[in-house]
């Protein structure tokens, strides 16, 4: 296994990356991370999402962020979380966080779906920054698609996309309108 890890910088960006996602998912729970002897990332674990944005993003970035809250009816799935206005936007896709029953996943339709409903307010090849949560049935999804665990595949991908995209879109339209 040795002959698979990178350098020691390239792994340590890793388990940070992992201890962000980590942290953002379980607010409740602190965090700390030290390479080499110096602290790299912490949170409190006061149980405020908005604070662990704030220490992985930064403080202006977590006071812009807007609140998202979707209660599903039946079938749907129930969100919450923040996402970004469209003044705060990132090169890539990779400050797009989605998290299903607690569980950090990669999934292209879901991610996807929060640039779609971004679709009109961001500048090209721009996309935007989201902390979202869904609260699914346990028997609506699949865990067991990769090893790690990190994908996953939903029983009705429809109504979950189109309940995510609904969701960011209105609270987007609602709290940072088109001029």
């Amino acid at each position: 296994r040795l002959k698979f890890l990178r350098s020691p910088s390239a792994e340590a960006s890793r388990v940070q990356t992992l201890a962000t996602r980590y942290a953002l998912a379980y607010p409740s729970v602190r965090f700390r991370l030290s390479v080499d002897g110096s602290d790299v990332f912490s949170s409190l674990g006061s149980g405020d999402t908005r604070e662990v944005v704030s220490d992985v993003y930064g403080a202006g970035v977590a006071q812009a962020m807007l609140d998202l809250s979707w209660e599903g009816e039946d079938g749907t799935p129930r969100l919450s979380g923040l996402i970004g206005p469209p003044s705060v936007t990132r090169a890539n896709r990779s400050d797009i966080s989605l998290y299903v029953n607690g569980r950090w996943v990669q999934n292209r339709m879901l991610t996807y779906s929060v640039q779609e409903a971004y679709h009109g307010f961001l500048m090209e090849r721009r996309f935007p920054l989201a902390v979202v949560r869904f609260e699914l049935p346990r028997d609506g999804i699949d865990v067991n698609v990769h090893p790690s665990k990190t994908e996953i595949r939903f029983l009705r991908e429809g109504p979950v996309f189109s309940a995510l995209q609904r969701a960011v879109r209105e609270t987007l339209t609602a709290q940072s309108p088109v001029p």
